[in-house]
């Protein structure tokens, strides 16, 4: 090796770099732009369990947070849906 490796044969050596595509850069782009949109709640069920989210991190109901455990929460969550609570809450 020469003392001017990456000067003169690092480029050689690796390869040029890949082009990006457009298609590449188009979901970065749609995602700022706000065309993402959170998946759509499709059964009743679903709606009822989002409402219930919303009202019980809702700061003036703190004192429900003693009377429902983590216990609780998980079955009534798992009672109404099978999704992930990501998927279902929006925020």
């Amino acid at each position: 090796m020469s003392k001017c490796f990456y000067t003169n044969e690092y480029i050689d050596t690796i390869g040029k770099p890949a082009e990006v595509s457009d298609a590449t850069m188009s979901l970065p782009l749609d995602f700022v732009r706000g065309r993402i949109t959170a998946p759509i709640l499709k059964t009743f069920r679903e709606r009822l369990l989002c409402t219930l989210w919303k009202v019980y991190l809702h700061p003036s109901m703190r004192w429900s947070h003693v009377l429902f455990t983590y216990k609780v929460r998980r079955a009534v969550k798992r009672l109404l849906s099978k999704r992930p609570m990501h998927e279902i809450v929006r925020r």
